[in-house]
């Protein structure tokens, strides 16, 4: 009886003890956490780091035109925006509000929608360019 009792008190420690800590593995997410060992899903994406624009896309009443890029963007922490392009390095500023990316002189020269995943970001906001636009970027990260 005593055996049996020992038994029943130690098994769930073994299961417990083989259970592997869940949670994001991935190192470059913002929810990264060392201690997991499987997966779940849960990994955040930060805009922080260097992307390779791919196209710029504009869509108004009057035109709906796509262009390849070689435009580099690199969003540093402390709200710091450096634009490659061919022209040379343009410097800007910008800051996540809410659900939006303000980017710009004061932060409000282009206010976007946008979408981030390990390798892919989505920016689409308003422009005025000889009329109300649809500006999407999409770029992508190593």
């Amino acid at each position: 009886m005593k055996k049996l009792l020992l038994i029943l008190l130690c098994l769930p420690m073994v299961f417990i003890s083989c259970s592997k800590q869940e949670g994001c593995t991935d190192p470059i997410a913002t929810n990264y956490s060392s201690e997991a060992e499987d997966d779940d899903g849960s990994c955040i994406f930060g805009i922080v780091g260097f992307w390779n624009v791919d196209s710029i896309s504009y869509q108004s009443a009057t035109q709906n035109t796509t262009i390849i890029s070689d435009i580099a963007l690199e969003f540093i922490s402390g709200g710091i925006l450096r634009e490659y392009t061919d022209d040379g390095l343009n410097i800007n500023e910008w800051i996540i509000i809410g659900d939006s990316l303000h980017i710009g002189e004061d932060s409000e020269d282009f206010i976007c929608d946008f979408n981030i995943t390990r390798t892919n970001l989505t920016l689409v906001g308003n422009i005025i360019l000889d009329e109300p636009t649809i500006m999407t970027v999409n770029a992508t990260r190593n």
